[in-house]
């Protein structure tokens, strides 16, 4: 399987392989930051001030337009076509969120889920599929179980864990 960002997916939930296909989906699927495309849009959407989401961006010694154009990039990429490039952006950007996290209250001092907040943020987000709750609560609430993971590992499960609770269509 293709690492990502150092990390390997088989390491967080079993995904159905049509899912694997798109590592992008993982980018996608980050909560409320899909479509936000300034530091306002971010900080309305993590119902938090600008000021927070520039503290994250210079942790994660990112920029604004780094963000956008990432996602913009990940869209369409397969998992064998990230290069170390890519990979590192994918780092930065988890980075970036478990500051976000950290800032809004949903992952606590000790770089753990606040489970319940967590999973009311993300049922709630409309951008989304809909979501299995119970899923997604079993799933982040086993990466809060892991004290070996970072807390950027954690994020990235927390990803993969959004991806694996969306219902699917039913056409």
């Amino acid at each position: 399987m293709q690492p990502v960002a150092g990390l390997t997916l088989l390491k967080f939930v079993p995904i159905k392989r049509k899912k694997m296909k798109r590592i992008a989906l993982f980018v996608l699927a980050l909560i409320a930051l899909v479509t936000a495309d300034d530091i306002q849009d971010i900080a309305d959407k993590m119902e938090t001030k600008v000021e927070v989401v520039q503290t994250c961006l210079d942790e994660a010694e990112l920029k604004i337009e780094d963000i956008t154009s990432s996602l913009k990039k990940f869209k369409d990429l397969k998992a064998e076509e990230l290069t170390e490039e890519d990979k590192q952006a994918a780092a930065n950007y988890m980075t970036f969120l478990a500051c976000m996290l950290q800032k809004t209250g949903m992952m606590d001092e000790n770089s753990k889920f606040k489970v319940d907040e967590l999973v009311e943020q993300i049922v709630k987000d409309g951008e989304l599929k809909p979501i299995d709750k119970k899923v997604l609560t079993e799933c982040i609430t086993s990466m809060n179980e892991d004290n070996e993971m970072t807390k950027e590992d954690r994020v990235f499960g927390m990803t993969i864990c959004v991806i694996s609770s969306q219902k699917e269509d039913r056409r």
